[in-house]
């Protein structure tokens, strides 16, 4: 049905907000990241949007492994719309006392973006190591995933 009760007991129809289409991908590729540029987790989603006020939600998680350790060793991800990035966040910052010990740090990731665009969206996701961590990400065929969701208005 496409009316619902609402808090104060009045019958309303269902508005915006509805999942208009749902993409998701995998990848077990292992990719090396060093310090010097982001690179290409392979995690690539294209989506078109049926109306240029809908949103679309972009979530998913990389499977990073920091190669070597030491103190405040991290990575950083990125989320681009086709060549603009949307958003950026540090993945984890990793404290330990050894410095040859590798430690997996798989992070979830989660953005809203408002492209006001009818055409064709790709959706990827870049690391960087930092303060001098490297990283493998999806290291021994450890998946890494994102879904691509259409909201609409």
């Amino acid at each position: 049905s496409s009316n619902f009760l609402r808090g104060d007991n009045a019958w309303a129809s269902a508005g915006g907000g509805k999942v208009n289409q749902v993409l998701f991908m995998t990848t077990t590729t292992e990719v090396s990241v060093g310090t010097s540029a982001y690179t290409d987790t392979g995690l690539t989603q294209a989506i078109t949007p049926s109306a240029s006020d809908s949103r679309v939600l972009i979530m998913g998680m990389v499977a990073g492994q920091l190669l070597n350790g030491g103190v405040d060793k991290a990575y950083t991800a990125k989320i681009l719309r086709d060549t603009t990035e949307i958003e950026t966040q540090i993945i984890e910052r990793y404290m330990k006392h050894g410095s040859d010990l590798a430690e997996r740090l798989s992070q979830f990731f989660c953005f809203v973006d408002s492209p006001s665009s009818t055409s064709e969206l790709v959706y990827k996701v870049q690391v960087i190591g930092q303060n001098g961590g490297t990283i493998k990400v999806c290291l021994e065929s450890q998946p890494s995933n994102m879904t691509v969701m259409e909201i609409l208005a």
